[in-house]
């Protein structure tokens, strides 16, 4: 005997309106039916290609349940040791920011949460995301006794009551 399911359709709170008794088989058949399977996106997989001004680094694979901080992360762990790359690599994965579709993406957000913006992804589709390196602050010098002076004369007229 085939495995029943039933199905009923009700409102939150409410007695269920009408059921249905189905076969598992069923089921399926009428679910393939109508519901478009999307396979391209059933096992999740992205392919991501970064571009700097510098040259491109990728493509490489990523499940889309990753968060785009760990697809920055990723980066800076395969940037390249050598070529034109090197003169701007990046210290850590804030230094990174990734532009998709003419925005930042957040590092608090999924990759699927910008399957939108990616369009119609197909197996052998390579998502390309441009990468824009903040610059490395350099400290600020301390200032010596003669600096310290000529500020302190540029401030004005001062006053010492004894």
């Amino acid at each position: 005997k085939p495995a029943t399911v039933v199905l009923c359709v009700r409102k939150p709170y409410e007695k269920p309106k009408s059921c249905l008794a189905l076969t598992v088989a069923s089921i399926a058949d009428e679910l393939a039916k109508i519901l478009p399977v999307n396979l391209e996106m059933t096992d999740g997989q992205v392919q991501l290609r970064f571009r700097h001004t510098a040259g491109d680094i990728g493509p490489i694979s990523f499940h889309d349940s990753v968060s785009i901080q760990q697809v920055k992360e990723k980066v800076v762990a395969e940037w390249p040791k050598d070529g034109p790359l090197t003169k701007e690599a990046p210290s850590q994965a804030g230094d990174l920011k990734l532009i998709m579709s003419g925005k930042f993406v957040e590092a608090t957000k999924l990759l699927r949460d910008y399957r939108k913006d990616m369009g119609e992804v197909k197996p052998d589709t390579i998502v390309t995301m441009h990468i824009v390196i903040r610059p490395t602050s350099t400290p600020a010098k301390a200032p010596g006794p003669q600096q310290q002076e000529k500020q302190q004369q540029q401030k004005g007229c001062g006053c010492i009551i004894a």
